[in-house]
């Protein structure tokens, strides 16, 4: 039992190292492509990046939607830039097919605060909204009981360190 929990824990410690160098690779190479725009102005930068990220909602590549909507995040706070309500719109739904439920609420919450109630996507986000709250709520459960199970198992393996080491 303790085996596999140790080879459960090495696998799922494998999977995060590899997750985050893909990660770091990604930003890596975005923040290259944002220093070559660095002598532009930044509402130039910015609709560069935008029309980056239309491309990419077409090519229904989920993960470099949200790498590039965390470029535009940033540059527009950076720079006091508004950011368009229509990439609202795609960040809930990148973030939703990627399984980011909890930013896929938020955005599609900040997309209904600021779209036009005539819109079509606005109708769409409602009828969204219901099924993204759930969403948002259930990560939010599994999470919880992901580090409540996580604490457990080092609660259990200390207390078999201890019992191991102490001293009779």
């Amino acid at each position: 039992m303790r085996r596999a929990l140790q080879t459960k824990q090495f696998t799922s410690q494998l999977v995060d190292a590899i997750v985050r160098c893909v990660v770091f690779a990604l930003l890596a190479f975005n923040v290259g492509s944002v220093t070559a725009q660095q002598g532009l102005a930044p509402a130039v930068q910015a609709e560069i990046l935008r029309e980056k990220i239309i491309a990419q909602a077409k090519s229904n590549d989920a993960d470099a939607i949200l790498v590039s909507l965390d470029q535009y995040h940033k540059l527009a706070h950076d720079f006091n830039l508004a950011f368009p309500t229509p990439l609202y719109w795609i960040e809930a739904k990148a973030a939703h097919e990627a399984g980011d439920a909890t930013r896929a609420l938020s955005a599609l919450q900040e997309y209904l605060n600021h779209s036009d109630t005539s819109a079509d996507q606005h109708k769409e986000a409602l009828a969204l909204y219901s099924q993204y709250q759930q969403d948002a709520a259930g990560a939010t459960g599994l999470q919880i009981e992901a580090r409540r199970r996580a604490l457990i198992a080092r609660s259990s393996e200390a207390l078999d360190d201890l019992r191991a080491h102490s001293i009779h």
